[in-house]
């Protein structure tokens, strides 16, 4: 990166991508591995992977750490800057000498920016910049973070410092970029971010990866033994805001409408998700659920005919944009989506490209049912419905709006 850093001169911007945790999700390869890779093809781009002492020194981590790093060097081509900073629990701007020493054999020429994925990255990147003049922070607000911290009972005083780091990261960044328009509303109604430094990116699916492939469908769905009937799916994990009996709710309904159906569950909790589905009636022999690796879910989502991303209302899920939901889009899947999920509903809306459920369970699995149908009498339609979403929910598309907001800062 240094050499190509040195050729661009003050021409492009530099992207240091600060990235905090999260290694080894699959959210980890398609939110941040992907998307600096793609950055690298345009700019001279460096994934900066922050990492808590205690996770740092942990041997398994480390082994985690090394079959990331190996993974990503055909990817990114120069591996991430692994940095240690102080626990989680304290303010990443403490950590600020500690990231500065970790960059300062690669430190580029002007202009530089610094894109900090969520509040913890941003305090770093901030305290960094203290001390990098010229250096431009953007916050990338990926959620209500210190709801999420409040839905899943954690300490106060952790949902405490969320808090400051949050208002730190809105009001001292000189730009943010937030996953729904929702979010961006309510950063500014809760911290006074100006919304004239706020920029709309959704979570994007990788379309390298993602999209409708027939051949791909057809083999799917021999391996798993569905024959014709029409395949429902449902990704997500345990996590509270995911509504995972609300969403085993929907399936059962379809089950009822449609006696043939199938639903398939990919999940890395899932026996849990198997241990609801049950609960909920879906017969064995019309389920199944699995845990696959992530470079086999395009494949998957292609074997299916239409997907499930239902969520209980609440701020965590109101300001959301979950990175299934554009998976299943990028793949052509028409998908059930809560009114109240993000920019979700707006989006199958405008594009017919789903159903909004709206309370009403019988009529939303109704209405699903009814366009898998017409997906499967007119399959071109998935094709088409695929397309449309690689121009608007794609990684491509965000960086597309990325790289004109770097270079709109490096020249600020």
């Amino acid at each position: 990166m240094d050499k190509e850093i040195s050729r661009s001169g003050n021409a492009d911007p530099a992207v240091l991508f600060f990235a905090f945790g999260e290694v080894g999700s699959t959210v980890y390869r398609s939110q941040v591995v992907s998307v600096v890779a793609r950055l690298s093809e345009r700019l001279p781009a460096r994934l900066v992977q922050l990492l808590s002492f205690r996770r740092y020194f942990d041997p398994a981590m480390k082994k985690v750490l090394a079959e990331e790093w190996d993974g990503m060097r055909g990817v990114l081509g120069d591996p991430p800057i692994a940095v240690s900073v102080l626990p989680n629990r304290l303010d990443p701007a403490l950590s600020g000498p500690l990231v500065l020493r970790a960059l300062r054999s690669s430190i580029p020429p002007s202009p530089v920016i610094a894109h900090c994925r969520g509040s913890w990255a941003a305090a770093a990147g901030l305290a960094v910049k203290k001390r990098w003049p010229g250096m431009k922070v953007l916050f990338d607000a990926r959620g209500a973070r210190v709801e999420e911290i409040q839905m899943t009972g954690q300490a106060a005083r952790y949902a405490r410092l969320a808090r400051r780091l949050e208002g730190r990261a809105c009001l001292e960044s000189d730009a943010i970029v937030c996953v729904t328009g929702r979010l961006a509303d309510y950063l500014a109604e809760s911290y006074g971010a100006d919304p004239a430094r706020m920029t709309v990116t959704p979570a994007g699916f990788d379309e390298t990866r993602f999209g409708f492939d027939s051949e791909a469908r057809e083999s799917r769905r021999r391996a798993l033994g569905v024959g014709n009937r029409p395949v429902f799916v449902f990704c997500g994990g345990w996590d509270p805001w995911q509504a995972v009996p609300l969403n085993a709710g929907l399936l059962r309904a379809i089950c009822d409408i449609e006696p043939d159906a199938f639903v398939l569950g990919l999940s890395q909790d899932a026996d849990r998700i198997d241990r609801i589905f049950e609960a909920e009636g879906i017969e064995s022999g019309s389920r199944r659920v699995l845990r696959v690796p992530f470079e086999q879910v395009p494949s998957y989502l292609c074997a299916a005919d239409a997907a499930v991303v239902l969520r209980e209302p609440s701020v965590v899920n109101r300001v959301a944009s979950p990175v299934k939901f554009a998976e299943y889009q990028g793949c052509g899947l028409p998908a059930a989506v809560s009114e109240d999920l993000g920019d979700a509903a707006r989006i199958v809306t405008d594009a017919g490209s789903g159903v909004v459920y709206r309370g009403d369970l019988a009529r939303t699995a109704r209405d699903l049912v009814e366009l898998a149908r017409a997906d499967r009498d007119d399959p071109s339609r998935r094709a088409a419905r695929a397309g449309r979403a690689a121009g608007r929910l794609s990684v491509g598309a965000n960086i597309d709006v990325l790289e004109r907001l770097y270079r709109s800062l490096s020249t600020a």
